[in-house]
């Protein structure tokens, strides 16, 4: 085609009212690997223009230099090119009415491959085979945000569904069965990604290695024992040795044994070792010095008592614990829990007490021992020592008795006076007490009492003998006194017939009044009270003499 203006086209695509589109092949995108993005670059290196355009003569040059466009997806796969803009001419200027373009003669695409993820660990222990299981493969992928990073890190991109499965895997160390790291493994099956964007990443592809981890080996028919000294140092150990080897592709990684066929080379003692505990109750030690020569197994030092034949144990250290023993008086207090002695005790160890008591003894009414029998001390008997630093499981204790012997406690007996109205005699009745201890059962008696005045009078001296005790405790007791002295006042019985020789009465004294008088003599100490006299025919003025001395010797007068 040749236009009026001077431009000539050929093998356009289209050309209507001076419109022009001509065909561009070849253009393709760059491959990439995943990113998480959809920035894409377009590669023009074998386009190739179908057909030209020529103005005046003057070719015209396709310019590809700034072509761009974008994924339309940033996934994995082979995508489209969307937005695809910059096909150009350049060298002639296209002055019609209408424009002249370049368009790609096929849909642009490119690929996006998947990124190679990381983070899959390979480990087991030895069991004297090259064979991986599940159980051997864990997977832990790292992430970083869309732009860090690069495209080898072995990272997945924050935000993106996707994770390690393993629970099918299988595999080999493509080496050899030994412990060693960075072991080459290849993986035959069940090592898989999950997750919506598990299509954008892939796990092979790239090197895994693992390790192969020696197997512990357990010590068999060891004993460590001792006598408790106070330490968990290990002195002696008899009879080390390994447990009996089992094949390859038995047991477990965990039992301790080796494998039948490997050389081991056992060997060494002991040049240090721990108990558990410093008491009796350690069931478990640690030992040091025991070698292996092969490389595929450790040692382990750590013994227990009962399993695999080891026998662990600290034994009980004799202890004798003795009763100390002691004299008291009736009534004093209890035992204690201190009046013992004993065997050495390990190091400043101590027992804070021990029980004591007369296993043999009676028991007084208030709860006391009775004093001994016949002089015969009774047995105190220590038991259950007890605090202070020491345990009482790490001895063996023996308990040793001592005596006790209880002496009679001092009884004094005390005695109070009764009262009495004068009765011509000199006999008293006095109350006694004593000191007993509280509870006790004791009677205290008396033969005579005798006041030492036959005469009226206050705080009259009282003569007790013949004091004496008796009871069902009375035993423990030693009496102090058999005697004792009392106090009690007498009071005067004024009778009619005494009143009768003692009254001295002048003339004329009324007989009535007389009379009256001496039938209310209980009243003559009282001259306020006079009730009981008539005075009402004759004045009388009454008046003891010596009142307080002899209220018999009465004088009357008739005033009138």
């Amino acid at each position: 085609y040749s236009g009026s203006n001077g431009y000539t086209v050929s093998s356009a695509s289209l050309v209507n009212n001076g419109q022009i589109n001509l065909g561009v092949s070849g253009i393709i995108a760059s491959g990439k690997t995943y990113d998480g993005t959809v920035t894409a670059t377009i590669d023009t290196s074998s386009a190739t223009l179908l057909g030209g355009v020529t103005v005046n003569g003057t070719p015209g040059t396709p310019d590809y230099s700034s072509v761009t466009g974008s994924f339309a997806s940033k996934e994995a796969g082979t995508e489209n090119i969307t937005g695809l803009s910059g096909l150009s001419f350049t060298g002639v200027t296209y002055t019609g009415s209408g424009t002249l373009t370049l368009t790609p003669t096929s849909t642009v695409q490119g690929v996006i491959s998947q990124k190679q993820l990381s983070g899959i660990t390979v480990s087991k222990v030895y069991d004297g085979t090259t064979t991986i299981s599940s159980s051997n493969v864990s997977g832990t992928i790292s992430t970083e945000a869309v732009g860090a990073g690069n495209t080898s890190d072995g990272k997945a991109y924050t935000g993106d569904d996707v994770s390690i499965n393993a629970s099918g895997a299988t595999g080999t160390y493509t080496d050899d069965q030994h412990v060693g790291t960075g072991k080459p493994v290849t993986f035959t099956s069940g090592l898989t990604l999950s997750g919506s964007n598990a299509g954008d990443y892939t796990l092979t592809g790239g090197a895994i290695t693992g390790t192969i981890t020696a197997k512990t080996l357990n010590i068999s028919g060891a004993t460590a024992t001792k006598v408790y000294d106070g330490s968990n140092t290990v002195t002696s150990v008899t009879g080390a040795g390994l447990l009996t080897a089992e094949a390859v592709g038995t047991g477990t990684s965990s039992d301790g044994k080796p494998y039948s066929g490997d050389t081991i080379g056992f060997g060494g003692s002991l040049t240090s070792g721990t108990f558990g505990s410093v008491h009796t109750s350690a069931t478990m030690a640690s030992l040091s010095g025991y070698t292996i020569s092969d490389t595929d197994y450790t040692l382990s030092g750590a013994i227990t008592n009962g399993i695999n034949s080891n026998t662990v144990s600290i034994t009980a250290k004799a202890l004798t614990i003795t009763a100390t023993s002691q004299t008291k008086t009736y009534g004093d207090s209890n035992l204690g829990t201190t009046a013992f002695t004993t065997t050495p005790l390990v190091g400043a160890e101590a027992i804070g007490s021990v029980s004591l008591t007369s296993l043999d003894a009676t028991l007084s009414g208030s709860g006391n021992y009775n004093i001994s029998a016949l002089g015969t001390p009774w047995t105190i008997t220590p038991s259950g020592a007890t605090g202070g630093t020491f345990t009482a499981s790490d001895y063996a204790i023996t308990y040793n008795t001592g005596t006790l012997t209880i002496n009679p406690a001092a009884l004094t007996v005390t005695a109070t006076g009764v009262n009495k109205i004068f009765d011509g005699t000199s006999l008293a009745t006095v109350t006694l007490s004593d000191n007993r201890v509280s509870g006790d059962h004791v009677t205290d008696s008396y033969t005579s009492a005798v006041f030492t005045s036959s005469t009226a009078g206050q705080n009259v001296p009282i003569t007790v003998t013949g004091i004496s005790i008796a009871g069902t405790d009375a035993a423990n007791y030693l009496l102090s006194n058999t005697t004792a002295t009392a106090y009690a006042n007498v009071t005067s019985n004024v009778e009619n017939s005494q009143l009768d020789n003692n009254i001295v009465t002048t003339p004329g004294v009324n007989t009535t009044i007389m009379q009256n008088f001496i039938n209310n003599t209980s009243n003559i100490f009282n001259t306020s009270n006079t009730s009981n006299i008539d005075f009402s025919s004759d004045n009388l003025m009454y008046m003891p003499n010596s009142i307080y001395d002899n209220v018999q010797d009465i004088t009357i007068i008739d005033l009138l």
